[in-house]
C-alpha cells in the first residue's frame, strides 16, 4: 500500500469513529425500544437505524482522510489475488480453531444463549446482518489501515500485526468474540500485507461476516 504519512492523530481518530458507531448503535437500540414500539415496527427501523450508526461515522472518517491526503489502501489485487481462494477459508477456519483452544484455556466459552424462540430472533439477526456487512468496511480502515500502518514506523512487522489485532479484538468487547476476533485481526493483517491492498483483508472479514449470519440465521 501507498506509504502515506500516517500519524498517531489519525490512527486516534480512527479508533474515535469505531467509537461512535457503537456508541450511536446503543443509542438507537436504547431509544427504540424504549419508544414503545412493537415487534414489526422494530424490524423494519432497527436495520435503518443501525446502517447509519455505521455510514455516519465511516463517512466522516472517509472525509478526513481524503483531507489529509491518505489513501484508503483499497488497490487492486493483481495477479496474486486468485491466493484468496485458499486464503479466506484458510482465515476463518483457523481462526475458528485457534480461538477454540485458546478460549477455554483463557476461561472464556462460547454463549450457548443464541436462541430465538420468537419472532424478535429473525429481526435481531437481520439488523446484526445491517451491521456486521457495513462495519467491515470501516474496521479494515481503522485497523489494518491507520493503526497498522502507524505502527508500522515505530515497531517490527510481527509486533504491528500482533498489536493492531490484540486492539481490533478488543473492539469487539464480548469475551468469546474478542478471542476470535483477534485471531481473525491477524488473518486480515497477514492477508492484506501479501497483497499490499487493504481489499484482500476487506474480503476475507466480509466473508467471515456473511458466514457467522449464515450460522446465526441457520440456529433459528
Amino acid at each position: 500500500m501507498a506509504e502515506d504519512d500516517i500519524r498517531l492523530k489519525d490512527a486516534l481518530i480512527g479508533i474515535v469513529a469505531i467509537s461512535a458507531m457503537d456508541v450511536l448503535l446503543v443509542v438507537a437500540v436504547f431509544v427504540m425500544m424504549k419508544s414503545g414500539l412493537a415487534a414489526g415496527g422494530l424490524g423494519t427501523i432497527m436495520p435503518a437505524a443501525l446502517a447509519l450508526s455505521v455510514a455516519v461515522p465511516t463517512a466522516a472518517l472517509v472525509y478526513y482522510l481524503k483531507h489529509r491526503g491518505i489513501g484508503l489502501g483499497f488497490l487492486p489485487l493483481g495477479r496474486r489475488g486468485w491466493h484468496l481462494l485458499w486464503q479466506v477459508p484458510l482465515v476463518i477456519l483457523a481462526a475458528g480453531v485457534a480461538a477454540a483452544i485458546v478460549g477455554p484455556l483463557l476461561g472464556i466459552s462460547p454463549s450457548d444463549n443464541t436462541s430465538a424462540a420468537d419472532g424478535r430472533g429473525v429481526m435481531v439477526v437481520v439488523s446484526l446482518a445491517c451491521y456486521l456487512l457495513l462495519a467491515p468496511l470501516a474496521e479494515e480502515i481503522v485497523f489494518r489501515r491507520l493503526l497498522m500502518g502507524y505502527l508500522d514506523r515505530s515497531v517490527p512487522a510481527f509486533a504491528s500485526v500482533i498489536l493492531s489485532s490484540l486492539l481490533f479484538g478488543v473492539a469487539h468487547i464480548a469475551p468469546p468474540v474478542i478471542v476470535y476476533a483477534t485471531f481473525l485481526g491477524m488473518g486480515c493483517a497477514l492477508v492484506t500485507r501479501f497483497h499490499n491492498s487493504l481489499r484482500a483483508g476487506f474480503i476475507v472479514h466480509l466473508v467471515n461476516n456473511v458466514v457467522v449470519q449464515l450460522i446465526a440465521v441457520s440456529a433459528l
